[in-house]
Parts: structure tokens; C-alpha cells; sequence
């Protein structure tokens, strides 16, 4: 089960403040680690996931929440989480906000340990720094907005169907990014399976194509290479027809993954024309550039 067995065994915490660091692994081989805060005193906090589910419970009744008081556990092994607890009062018409950070830091070899034992935090220190105000986080958000506006940007079509332009001017684009950036890093959405193949259909909800996902998309990737490598004719003859073996691929695997999940037979044959869309889209992209990206790649 790839990484699982070590948090299992020998998942690491240390908790200062309101901030809870996981670290497991960071003394035996890893330069970085993981940190979750909030922007105030905490009352409690659980970094065990034993500790806050208790005995036979779930998250659906977790005895932490039950019983109304963490229980200031420090994780060693068995799943670590991070959770806080914040008591809170609140006058009629009185609200409070809280700003909880999620984050991930890197040290430098030299610079991992501030004491024996003890991780380097002046980098996470100086990180929460940067959002301990409303005003902080509101700009943090319009800098990201701006930033997946650029990125987006660069590729918009407009195609008279609002689905199709949100799917190719947003989501294709979007999950590519995810999926580079998630894929290669060991994780329950991915476990067994490969490297992130079906990963997008479990990020978005879409559970049950996962399975179908990395069969049909797999198999795409495999026969649509090996034409575009093997096929002895001019690059864009062999890529045309690579495009639309996968095409194929897609509309046969799909139609009867739909058969198998909603047990209709007629009913699917209205995902054709979304399927073709898609691989016709991508075909439009591939095909002029995927000769030259070749004759690029092969002088490295």
C-alpha cells in the first residue's frame, strides 16, 4: 500500500501553539513537512486519529465531537490527522472569523533542525505570518483568482454550447494541472493503480467511473502511442489515425461502462456526441504540434 505503512508505524507530530506539524520520515529521509494552524489560541487539539474517533466510531460520530473536548493526543503512528479545538461564545448577532491554514514547507538539507529531534520552523512561521488577517486571506484569494486567470487564458475556445466551453476552457485544463501536480506522489487516490490514472474521476466525485477511467484512458494512451511511434507514415497521417483509434477506444469503452453502471443500453448513446467532442478537441490540439514536439524531444 505504497506510503500507508509508515504513517501506520511511524507517523511523527509535534504541536506548537495552535499549529500541529506532521513529520513523518522528515529524520530519516525527508527535507520537508506538513502543518496545519489556526489564527488563534486553540482549548484542544488531536493529532491521533484513534484518539479522536474512539473505540468502533466513525467519522459520522467521532468521540472528540461526542463528548465535546479533545483529548490533547500526540500522534505516533496510526493515522495522524490534525484537529482543533476552539470554544467559542458568541452575543446575539455576534460573529467571529477564524482562518485555518493547511500547508506544506520545504528546508534546505543543512537547515532541518533547530534542536535535537526538533524541526526547523522559521519558514512555516514566516508562512503564517502571511494570513492572520481577513484582509490577508481576501488578497491571497484575488491573487490566486488572477493567477488561474492567466493560466486559463491562454487556451479559449467558444463553441456555442456552454458545457463544451466550460469543460475546454476550464476543466481539461484544470485537471491536467492536478493531476501533474498529485500524480506522481503516492496516495489513497491513486494506490495500486498506477500514477494517477482515474484520479481526476475520484478528486470530483465520480467514484465509480475510476475503475472504467483507468482501463478506457489507459488503453487509449497505450494504442494511440504505440501508433503514432510504430505506424511508418508521415507524422501527421500517423497522428491523425492514432486520434482516432483512441476515439474509438473512448466511445466503445464508455458506452459500455455506462451499460454496466446504469444497466440501460440506450440511455448511453447520448454520451457520444460529449465523447467525440472531447477527443476531436484534443485531436485539434495534438495533431499540428505533435511532430514537431517529437523531432524537439528526440535532439534531448
Amino acid at each position: 500500500m505504497k506510503n500507508f505503512q509508515r504513517n501506520l508505524s511511524i507517523g511523527e507530530m509535534e504541536i506548537e501553539g495552535s499549529t500541529i506539524y506532521h513529520k513523518t520520515e522528515y529524520r530519516e529521509r525527508r527535507n520537508h513537512y506538513a502543518l496545519y494552524s489556526v489564527n488563534c489560541p486553540v482549548d484542544g487539539f488531536d493529532p491521533s486519529r484513534d484518539a479522536f474517533l474512539g473505540a468502533y466510531r466513525s467519522p459520522s460520530d467521532p468521540a472528540v465531537v461526542m463528548n465535546g473536548k479533545a483529548s490533547n493526543s500526540v500522534a505516533h503512528g496510526w493515522s495522524p490527522i490534525a484537529s482543533h479545538q476552539i470554544n467559542v461564545t458568541l452575543a446575539p448577532g455576534e460573529s467571529r472569523s477564524f482562518i485555518f491554514v493547511l500547508a506544506y514547507v520545504e528546508n534546505k538539507e543543512e537547515e532541518k533542525w533547530e534542536a535535537p529531534g526538533i524541526i526547523n520552523k522559521t519558514k512555516a512561521h514566516e508562512l503564517l505570518s502571511r494570513y492572520q488577517s481577513d484582509d490577508d486571506v481576501e488578497k491571497a484569494f484575488a491573487q490566486l483568482k488572477e493567477y488561474w486567470q492567466e493560466l486559463l487564458s491562454g487556451y479559449q475556445i467558444q463553441s456555442g454550447c456552454e458545457e463544451v466551453n466550460r469543460m475546454v476552457n476550464i476543466w481539461n485544463q484544470y485537471q491536467c494541472m492536478v493531476t501533474f501536480n498529485m500524480s506522481r506522489s503516492a496516495s489513497y487516490y491513486e494506490s495500486g493503480i498506477g500514477r494517477g490514472m482515474g484520479l481526476f474521476d475520484l478528486i470530483s466525485g465520480w467514484t465509480a467511473w475510476a475503475p472504467f477511467t483507468l482501463v478506457i484512458v489507459g488503453l487509449m494512451g497505450y494504442v494511440s502511442g504505440t501508433i503514432s511511434d510504430k505506424l511508418k507514415v508521415r507524422p501527421i497521417v500517423a497522428n491523425t489515425i492514432a486520434v482516432i483509434a483512441a476515439l474509438i477506444i473512448k466511445i466503445v469503452g464508455y458506452y459500455f461502462a455506462e451499460v454496466i453502471l446504469y444497466g440501460n443500453w440506450v440511455a448511453p448513446l447520448g454520451s457520444i456526441p460529449g465523447n467525440i467532442v472531447q477527443v476531436a478537441t484534443a485531436g485539434i490540439i495534438v495533431i499540428p504540434f505533435a511532430g514537431k514536439l517529437k523531432e524537439i524531444a528526440a535532439r534531448y
